[in-house]
């Protein structure tokens, strides 16, 4: 409960609200009730046996600082049975 106070107090994430009135007994009610996850495995059961059979994707941004050539993105693929990426990165729609 501290570190979600200190958060708050130094404004670290926009939009939060803290309710000071409810009790630590409540958070740990909630911890309990999580317990029952089950951990990521360390490694996965699937298998890919060709380049292709899986493709992983991901995009991000926008970045705060803007690229050479005007980039707030970027858009990443990565093949499931090598693992080598690519990164391409993308303007902010309007920049030229």
């Amino acid at each position: 409960m501290g570190s979600v106070k200190m958060l708050k107090e130094k404004n670290m994430v926009k939009g939060m609200e803290v309710n000071p009135d409810i009790l630590p007994s409540q958070y740990i009610s909630c911890i309990k009730a999580k317990s029952h996850v089950i951990p990521f495995p360390q490694q996965s059961k699937t298998e890919y046996k060709e380049i292709g059979d899986m493709t992983f994707t991901n995009i991000w941004g926008p970045a705060q600082t803007t690229g050479i050539k005007g980039e707030h993105y970027y858009v990443s693929f990565t093949d499931g049975i090598t693992r080598r990426t690519q990164i391409h990165f993308i303007k902010k729609k309007g920049c030229s």
